[in-house]
């Protein structure tokens, strides 16, 4: 993720600023050299993004904005969750009319080329995945590597194109070749977050349940009617309650899709029969990592949080797998089909210790 900070130390003629105010008597520390734009479409494209641009420190100078791109279905309590976090949020008529060093967003749409901002673009999950024809207008091309989505009347949009693995600058060849040149592999951070935390599972087991040999099962679920919830609504009450309380805690990871669709209190209210059996739900803002670390299984489907337990060597069962709205030939997608199934009407204990 160091790709974003290298962006910053490009020639000034690369950047399209034409100037910066002078210091002023009001400052205590000495005025910024960069201004950077975090852009959010939606929650869960919010934490990723505030997550990377934790990576840029006031200190070197750089000051931080942050506006929300509007139009997506999964925007309710955006703009509630970013005005909490104590920082600069702009609306984004005045962010699109003001200059920046480097804008950054954990998703793309055509509109962001209003920016006046080197655009840099990373995927807000493990990759690029899903099938969403709705933003790319192609049913065999993931969002995010689609030319409706990077491109504007033959040219490309973002300066820089962030992908987790080489792999999936093979498939930006195949859906926008002429975005190729302006691929950056550029890691995970969310994952290196999740390798560094470790360290700390005996503590995040701890304020789960999972002590005095007590066990932790975390269910994931991404959104659609593809996901875990969408095709076994009852699952994680069936869980909670067929595992010996003493021996199971029960922990369930929602995508903020969920949230944003079906509102807190929607989401609260139809699992208010699980919670009231002992599920514990994680907010959907923060901690579903610390989960993955201090989880012993995994009961998921095809989201990126099953797909990092998975990767971070948690046993991990899918209930769903999501293969109709993923590329097939996506690392998600392979998988989706390779990992071992959990049959939810089944003995789920006796496959969980099988």
């Amino acid at each position: 993720m160091s790709s974003v900070s290298s962006l910053l130390s490009r020639p000034a003629t690369w950047f399209r600023r034409a100037g910066r105010p002078g210091p002023s008597r009001w400052n205590t520390w000495e005025p910024p050299r960069a201004d950077v734009l975090g852009v959010a479409r939606t929650l869960t494209s919010a934490t990723r993004v505030v997550d990377v641009m934790h990576l840029l420190r006031s200190e070197d100078g750089i000051e931080k904005y942050y506006t929300v791109n509007p139009g997506s279905a999964f925007a309710d309590g955006l703009d509630s969750y970013l005005s909490g976090l104590g920082i600069n949020v702009l609306s984004w008529e005045e962010a699109t009319r003001r200059s920046f060093d480097l804008a950054v967003s954990c998703s793309v749409h055509p509109t962001m080329r209003r920016l006046r901002a080197p655009l840099m673009v990373l995927p807000h999950g493990a990759g690029y995945n899903r099938l969403v024809t709705e933003s790319t207008g192609e049913a065999a091309v993931p969002a995010g590597l689609s030319r409706r989505e990077l491109m504007r009347r033959g040219k490309v949009v973002p300066k820089a194109i962030g992908v987790s693995h080489r792999e999936q600058i093979d498939r930006l060849a195949e859906s926008c070749p002429e975005a190729v040149p302006y691929a950056v592999p550029v890691g995970d951070w969310c994952f290196q977050r999740i390798t560094a935390s470790m360290a700390h599972r005996d503590r995040y087991r701890s304020r789960l349940g999972a002590v005095d040999g007590r066990r932790l099962v975390v269910v994931h679920s991404t959104w659609s009617e593809h996901s875990l919830l969408g095709r076994h609504p009852e699952l994680p009450l069936r869980l909670v309650t067929s595992l010996p309380a003493d021996e199971f805690a029960v922990a369930a990871v929602l995508h903020p899709n969920v949230w944003a669709r079906h509102t807190p209190a929607g989401v609260l209210e139809r699992l208010g029969a699980a919670m009231d059996a002992g599920l514990m739900i994680i907010p959907p803002q923060e901690g579903w990592r610390a989960a993955v670390v201090a989880g012993d299984w995994v009961v998921g489907d095809h989201g990126s949080t099953s797909f990092y337990s998975a990767a971070a060597d948690r046993v991990t069962l899918l209930a769903a797998t999501g293969l109709d709205e993923l590329d097939p030939l996506s690392p998600a997608a392979a998988f989706g089909r390779g990992a071992p199934r959990l049959d939810p009407e089944g003995d789920l204990l006796a496959q969980l210790l099988d």
